[in-house]
Protein backbone atom coordinates (compact mmCIF):
# COMPACT_ATOMS: atom_id res chain seq x y z
CA UNK A 1 0.00 0.00 0.00
CA UNK A 2 1.44 3.41 -0.96
CA UNK A 3 0.81 6.78 0.63
CA UNK A 4 0.54 9.99 -1.38
CA UNK A 5 -0.15 13.26 0.45
CA UNK A 6 -2.14 11.60 3.24
CA UNK A 7 -4.13 9.31 0.94
CA UNK A 8 -3.59 5.56 1.09
CA UNK A 9 -3.68 3.59 -2.13
CA UNK A 10 -3.72 -0.10 -2.80
CA UNK A 11 -1.87 -0.77 -6.06
CA UNK A 12 -4.56 -1.30 -8.66
CA UNK A 13 -4.47 -2.15 -12.34
CA UNK A 14 -5.57 1.30 -13.48
CA UNK A 15 -3.57 1.74 -16.67
CA UNK A 16 -2.25 4.99 -18.06
CA UNK A 17 -0.22 6.33 -20.95
CA UNK A 18 2.05 9.35 -20.94
CA UNK A 19 2.71 10.96 -24.32
CA UNK A 20 5.82 13.15 -24.56
CA UNK A 21 5.19 15.54 -27.44
CA UNK A 22 6.55 18.68 -29.05
CA UNK A 23 4.21 21.15 -30.71
CA UNK A 24 5.45 23.41 -33.48
CA UNK A 25 2.59 25.34 -35.05
CA UNK A 26 0.04 22.76 -36.20
CA UNK A 27 2.52 19.89 -36.11
CA UNK A 28 2.65 17.62 -33.05
CA UNK A 29 5.60 15.25 -32.86
CA UNK A 30 5.55 12.36 -30.36
CA UNK A 31 8.92 11.46 -28.84
CA UNK A 32 7.88 8.68 -26.46
CA UNK A 33 4.79 6.92 -25.16
CA UNK A 34 5.14 5.49 -21.66
CA UNK A 35 2.78 2.85 -20.26
CA UNK A 36 2.15 2.40 -16.54
CA UNK A 37 0.11 -0.58 -15.45
CA UNK A 38 -0.68 0.46 -11.88
CA UNK A 39 -2.28 3.48 -10.21
CA UNK A 40 -2.91 5.55 -13.33
CA UNK A 41 -5.10 7.96 -11.36
CA UNK A 42 -4.20 11.65 -11.43
CA UNK A 43 -3.52 11.74 -7.69
CA UNK A 44 -0.78 9.12 -8.22
CA UNK A 45 0.64 9.13 -11.77
CA UNK A 46 -0.53 12.67 -12.56
CA UNK A 47 0.86 14.09 -9.33
CA UNK A 48 4.14 12.24 -9.81
CA UNK A 49 4.39 13.55 -13.38
CA UNK A 50 3.64 17.14 -12.28
CA UNK A 51 6.29 16.94 -9.56
CA UNK A 52 8.86 15.51 -11.98
CA UNK A 53 8.17 18.29 -14.50
CA UNK A 54 8.29 20.95 -11.76
CA UNK A 55 11.93 20.20 -11.00
CA UNK A 56 13.09 19.04 -14.45
CA UNK A 57 13.36 21.92 -16.91
CA UNK A 58 13.28 21.37 -20.62
CA UNK A 59 16.67 22.47 -21.90
CA UNK A 60 18.37 22.77 -25.25
CA UNK A 61 18.33 18.97 -25.60
CA UNK A 62 14.54 19.18 -25.90
CA UNK A 63 11.65 16.79 -25.46
CA UNK A 64 13.63 13.67 -26.33
CA UNK A 65 16.01 14.28 -23.43
CA UNK A 66 13.14 15.09 -21.07
CA UNK A 67 11.34 11.85 -21.99
CA UNK A 68 14.59 9.87 -21.58
CA UNK A 69 15.16 11.39 -18.14
CA UNK A 70 11.62 10.46 -17.05
CA UNK A 71 12.09 6.91 -18.36
CA UNK A 72 15.44 6.57 -16.55
CA UNK A 73 13.88 7.89 -13.34
CA UNK A 74 10.96 5.41 -13.49
CA UNK A 75 12.68 2.45 -15.12
CA UNK A 76 11.33 -0.21 -12.76
CA UNK A 77 7.64 0.72 -13.04
CA UNK A 78 7.06 1.70 -16.67
CA UNK A 79 7.15 0.28 -20.18
CA UNK A 80 7.57 1.90 -23.56
CA UNK A 81 4.49 1.71 -25.75
CA UNK A 82 4.46 1.15 -29.53
CA UNK A 83 3.68 4.27 -31.58
CA UNK A 84 1.51 2.50 -34.12
CA UNK A 85 -0.92 1.24 -31.48
CA UNK A 86 -3.92 3.58 -31.52
CA UNK A 87 -5.36 2.21 -28.28
CA UNK A 88 -5.73 4.53 -25.33
CA UNK A 89 -5.89 3.68 -21.65
CA UNK A 90 -8.25 4.82 -18.91
CA UNK A 91 -6.01 7.83 -18.15
CA UNK A 92 -3.90 9.41 -20.90
CA UNK A 93 -1.46 12.18 -20.03
CA UNK A 94 0.09 14.53 -22.58
CA UNK A 95 3.33 16.37 -21.83
CA UNK A 96 3.58 19.05 -24.49
CA UNK A 97 6.61 21.24 -25.16
CA UNK A 98 5.97 24.44 -27.09
CA UNK A 99 8.22 27.49 -27.29
CA UNK A 100 10.44 26.17 -24.49
CA UNK A 101 7.54 25.73 -22.05
CA UNK A 102 5.91 22.57 -20.73
CA UNK A 103 2.16 22.04 -20.49
CA UNK A 104 0.26 18.95 -19.37
CA UNK A 105 -3.25 17.79 -20.14
CA UNK A 106 -5.17 14.64 -19.33
CA UNK A 107 -7.74 12.65 -21.26
CA UNK A 108 -10.15 10.46 -19.33
CA UNK A 109 -13.18 8.69 -20.77
CA UNK A 110 -12.89 10.70 -24.00
CA UNK A 111 -12.85 14.06 -22.19
CA UNK A 112 -9.76 16.28 -22.30
CA UNK A 113 -8.70 18.83 -19.74
CA UNK A 114 -7.21 22.16 -20.72
CA UNK A 115 -3.43 22.42 -21.04
CA UNK A 116 -1.86 23.35 -17.69
CA UNK A 117 1.55 24.23 -16.34
CA UNK A 118 3.10 21.61 -14.02
CA UNK A 119 2.11 23.78 -11.03
CA UNK A 120 -1.51 24.08 -12.24
CA UNK A 121 -1.65 20.37 -13.03
CA UNK A 122 -0.33 19.47 -9.57
CA UNK A 123 -3.17 21.51 -8.04
CA UNK A 124 -5.66 19.85 -10.41
CA UNK A 125 -4.49 16.38 -9.33
CA UNK A 126 -4.31 17.23 -5.63
CA UNK A 127 -7.74 18.86 -5.46
CA UNK A 128 -9.38 15.93 -7.23
CA UNK A 129 -10.95 18.20 -9.85
CA UNK A 130 -10.55 15.23 -12.19
CA UNK A 131 -12.90 13.12 -10.06
CA UNK A 132 -16.05 15.00 -11.08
Amino acid sequence: MGKVKGVYHVAMGTHSLIFFQRKCGDIIRTYAIVYQQLDGFPDVVGLDLAEFLSYTPIDYHGMGALAAQFIADKQNIIYLYPFEDEEKEEFNYYVIAEDGKIKIKIEQDGKESKEMTPKEFKKYCTNKEWWS
